[in-house]
């Protein structure tokens, strides 16, 4: 059994934006042209065990803060077409991952891997709207911004899974000699938002990929 903590920090230095700036009353929103630096904290727990000579079993724990996330969004005015970069106060990513594989005498081998992930905006109050309240207006007036704190980050599943299984026999093919296989692997992933501000018109649904081989 092998276990380890680690804690790291990141920076990302400032940013620009040279175009496409939201406007409010026909006016660019300068003050949205310089991006804050973001800053990175990370905490990180591992434990790695081989449960017998023919085994793995690990498990991660881990948790990010950042400050200041640098995301890319789109505006919802009309006349701007592009994406710009907005900082969001604060984002949380915090999860568990387990992986292990077991390899069955000299011919089978077994895998799978999990993975709960929770990635959250802890404070964006000035996130741009989400595709259904495009054109709000309050009072006559456009409403351009909105606070998703609390809402899902774009882009993560909070569940994901892979497993497989690997049979391999030696053997003779055209007289060489290698080794037979048959092997089948599948992934998962629950759905996800597609949209900087969270949208219940861009969610993508979860799907599942399988893949099966065989081969000399």
């Amino acid at each position: 059994i092998n276990a380890f903590a680690t804690y790291s920090t990141g920076f990302k230095p400032v940013g620009l934006n040279l175009g496409g700036l939201p406007s409010a009353s026909g006016a660019p929103l300068i003050e949205l042209a310089v991006i804050k630096p973001e800053a990175v904290s990370h905490t990180e727990l591992v434990i790695k065990t081989t449960p017998t000579p023919a085994s793995t079993l690990n498990l991660t724990l881990y948790n990010t803060d950042i400050k200041d996330y640098q995301t890319q969004v789109q505006s919802p005015e009309l006349g701007i077409n592009r994406g710009y970069l907005a900082n969001a106060e604060k984002v949380r990513v915090r999860g568990v991952e387990f992986d292990g594989n077991i390899r069955v005498k000299k011919f089978l081998t077994l895998y799978a891997n999990l993975a709960y992930t929770d990635g959250k905006y802890v404070t964006f109050t000035n996130a741009p709207l989400p595709l259904e309240e495009t054109g709000k207006s309050v009072d006559g007036v456009q409403v351009a911004f909105k606070d998703v704190s609390g809402g899902e980050l774009p882009g993560i599943s909070n569940w994901a899974a892979s497993y497989g299984a690997d049979l391999s026999k030696t053997g003779k093919f055209f007289r060489k000699t290698g080794s037979f296989y048959i092997a089948i692997d599948a992934y998962y992933r629950s759905g996800f938002s597609s949209s900087p501000s969270p949208s219940k018109y861009l969610v993508i649904d979860g799907y599942t990929l399988l893949n099966a081989r065989i081969g000399f």
